[in-house]
């Protein structure tokens, strides 16, 4: 599932080994575009000019569907639930719930007010909920429009709703190791901050 197509979500798809695998089944979708414009994308993306190999319409295993088309198939495994998010060129957030467990996915999205009482149905009762917490609230100030959200507006949502943790991402591109690790000394319990080969028990 696929929150947006923006450059740095989609530019590691082909290398994810199992994509060059015919035993394995790659199954794309996202809430914000029907599966043409999902295929659109991509193909473009990673066309001849920007892209050795066609994968996108070269392999039987590769496949692009609706959104409700995984809903719905999947049904029986997992229910599966999108919100809209605010960013640049629009991007959908994720709701998995697998038996009793539910995991939100809520990146690329400028948090506002006008989202409290949505977002509180969306997340009420999860386990996880993954936030884009890339700016802090002096940074975001400067960043009006960029489409990403704060870490205390995290804080904020795990507080205000009642979600058993709360993991912060899409940290800033500039931000140190040294300044992540502050920064995750001074939160509350029940909220951290996410990191590469991260192994969260549920």
């Amino acid at each position: 599932m696929y929150s947006h197509w923006h450059h740095d979500h989609i530019q590691g798809l082909p290398f994810n080994p199992n994509i060059f695998d015919p035993n394995e089944e790659i199954l794309v979708s996202s809430a914000l575009s029907p599966s043409h414009v999902s295929r659109q994308i991509l193909r473009q993306y990673f066309s001849g000019s920007f892209f050795p190999v066609d994968f996108i319409d070269g392999l039987d295993n590769f496949r692009i569907h609706e959104f409700d088309y995984i809903k719905e198939r999947f049904k029986h495994d997992f229910e599966l639930d999108h919100v809209p998010l605010r960013h640049p060129g629009g991007a959908s957030g994720y709701r998995i719930k697998i038996k009793d467990k539910i995991i939100c996915y809520l990146c690329d999205n400028e948090f506002d007010n006008l989202q409290i009482s949505e977002l509180k149905n969306f997340v009420e009762g999860a386990n996880v909920v993954i936030w884009d917490g890339m700016f802090t609230d002096s940074e975001l100030l400067e960043k009006k429009g960029w489409g990403h959200s704060s870490i205390s507006q995290g804080v904020f949502l795990h507080k205000k709703h009642s979600v058993e943790k709360l993991l912060i991402t899409h940290h800033t591109p500039d931000r140190t190791d040294d300044e992540l690790d502050h920064i995750n000394s001074q939160l509350p319990e029940g909220v951290e901050l996410a990191y590469d080969g991260m192994i969260c028990k549920i």
